[in-house]
């Protein structure tokens, strides 16, 4: 089931987003700039506002709350900010479902969906591509002083 978040799910947003963060950024990112990054990006107030603004979407399943995304429109795209589903229910339809239900809700009023992607991310490379998602444009970028190259994927309607 998908599902505007609620005040209630902001510790699971929380630990879904560090769970998800050591495990596909481990070998990407430092241990302090991981740290640095949750601190800044899922600080209570700022999710609070996120989803006093409908900018966060859940996930469950069986097992409970296993997945979010933060998302704004942006011009004519609703960007994502973060798609997070916890390591063990990934590969099994969960993220899919979370991205198609953004898509449903991007098609009101936008033209396409867009995420900002580290390029050593393989797994979240080969995931947008296979939902059809193309290269926009490749750029590099640093998080907290550490070097980044990133690709921005977009999906038109």
């Amino acid at each position: 089931m998908v599902r505007f978040a609620k005040e209630e799910d902001v510790p699971a947003i929380q630990l879904i987003a560090k769970l998800s963060l050591e495990d596909a950024y481990t070998n990407l990112l430092s241990a302090e700039v991981r740290e640095q990054f949750i601190q800044n990006f899922y600080s209570r107030k700022l999710i609070d506002e996120l989803i006093e603004h409908k900018n966060v979407m859940m996930v469950n399943s069986d097992a409970g709350t296993v997945g979010f995304a933060i998302y704004q429109k942006e011009d004519d795209l609703l960007r994502i900010y973060a798609l997070y589903i916890l390591p063990d229910h990934q590969r099994k339809g969960t993220g899919t479902k979370l991205l198609d239900a953004l898509m449903e809700y991007a098609k009101r009023d936008c033209n396409g969906i867009g995420i900002e992607l580290e390029s050593g991310n393989m797994r979240a490379q080969k995931f947008y591509k296979h939902a059809g998602f193309e290269v926009e444009k490749t750029y590099p970028s640093e998080l907290f002083g550490q070097p980044l190259k990133m690709n921005f994927v977009v999906k038109r309607f």
